[in-house]
């Protein structure tokens, strides 16, 4: 594949919710204007559980003060798809695209972040699944990772998330997803061994460029380690 855009990643380590949302709105707005590059922001958030366009809060089981008596902020926000969790050890990923600019369409969008976690899970050494199951990426009958997106002025916001070392038992208290018996899993889990996070998040951003074929650059000083 020729490459003939760039992208430029940078790795924010831990940021609470709402701060992670500013800078996907800051970068989005620099990026629609064709101002800098296309964007891809790797993070991690604390404990969060965000409601998307069609989330519920009877989707939360524990209500939303017995969120906060856990320590897990609730959040309303704009991406489609329902309720979810984020946290330490789960790989969040918000590619800032111009998809006007690489001729792609929403679905074809979708595919191809599929196919980077696909990608990322099979260089693990794991199987994975999407094919006539609910949106994101599966291991047999458990969620390993979830997708939801924004699209505005034709430039991508949020993204998706991939369960590294995370904690799962935040998922037991919300209908993830909309999907009452859905399970979900993590790499740690279906490795039976600690992933290394920084490996996992380079090789995701390194997936993402080939699959969509950019050539990739690190924000100075924003790599991970």
């Amino acid at each position: 594949m020729t490459v003939k855009f760039n992208i430029k990643a940078s790795y924010h380590g831990t940021l609470p919710f709402a701060k992670g949302l500013d800078l996907q709105y800051d970068k989005c707005n620099l990026v629609s204007t064709g101002a800098t590059d296309d964007q891809l922001l790797l993070l991690q958030h604390d404990h969060v559980y965000t409601l998307g366009r069609r989330g519920t809060n009877e989707d939360i089981l524990i209500g939303e003060d017995g969120s906060h008596q856990r320590g897990i902020e609730v959040y309303n926000t704009d991406r489609g798809g329902e309720v979810t969790y984020h946290g330490p050890g789960q790989l969040v990923v918000y590619p800032i695209i111009n998809l006007k600019r690489r001729s792609l369409g929403p679905m074809q969008y979708l595919r191809k972040i599929e196919e980077v976690i696909r990608n990322v899970l099979r260089q693990s050494g794991l199987t994975s699944e999407t094919n006539d199951l609910p949106t994101g990426v599966w291991i047999g009958k458990s969620k390993i990772a979830s997708i939801g997106v924004k699209i505005k002025k034709g430039t991508t916001l949020h993204g998706f998330a991939l369960n590294v070392t995370t904690d799962l038992a935040y998922f037991e208290h919300i209908v993830a997803c909309g999907l009452p018996n859905s399970c979900s899993t993590s790499v740690a889990q279906e490795m039976d061994s600690n992933p290394n996070f920084v490996e996992i998040t380079k090789l995701t951003a390194s997936e993402f460029a080939n699959v969509f074929g950019y050539s990739l650059n690190w924000e100075e000083g924003l790599e991970p380690k």
